[in-house]
């Protein structure tokens, strides 16, 4: 199966669990499949459903009613990839390495990230859709590096279902916006 290729912006690798995204909108966001034979399938982000993982497969449940389940030995990387034409965030941003780990995760997750002054700071966890689901951290914060846990419950204290979210750290009218994968 062939599907156009976009502008790459951030990339899962299956194995090592190295995850960074810099893309900002899913507005015109896909996700790409590459497998160890060097074929590919590519899924737009607003297609899809949800995403799990299994001890050894990586389902993906679309919204037309299919499903597309890969034995995870099988594929070599998959990436969220842009045609929105944004840049990846770097310059002046006062918040500085937003990291997130474990990512995919199944429970509780951790951000790390470092004010270079202090700051008032907000930590937003939004849908695919752009529905605020948790607002884990509002407020005043220090100069220096911030570590903040969260349990994976939503404003209303229940727990997230599997599938891709968006995180946004906002620091003095500046954000940095990366995607979770909850199993």
């Amino acid at each position: 199966m062939s599907h156009s290729v976009f502008i790459m912006k951030a990339s899962l690798f299956i194995g090592l669990l190295l995850y960074s995204v810099n893309s900002v909108s899913a507005q015109g966001q896909s996700m790409l499949f590459t497998f160890t034979d060097s074929t590919t399938a590519s899924f737009p982000l607003s297609s899809i459903q949800k995403v799990t993982f299994s001890e050894s497969a990586l389902i993906l449940n679309l919204k037309n009613g299919t499903t597309e389940q890969w034995n995870l030995n099988t594929i070599a990387k998959y990436s969220y990839e842009s045609s929105s034409g944004l840049l990846p965030l770097t310059g002046n941003n006062p918040v500085q390495a937003l990291n997130l780990y474990p990512n995919p995760s199944s429970g509780e997750i951790n951000f790390e990230y470092e004010l270079p002054a202090k700051s008032n700071a907000g930590l937003y966890i939004y849908s695919m859709q752009g529905a605020l689901l948790r607002t884990i951290y509002q407020g005043h914060q220090t100069k220096g590096k911030q570590e903040i846990k969260w349990n994976n419950q939503t404003d209303k204290n229940g727990p997230l279902p599997s599938g891709i979210y968006l995180c946004r750290l906002q620091s003095e009218n500046k954000n940095c916006k990366k995607y979770i994968v909850l199993q």
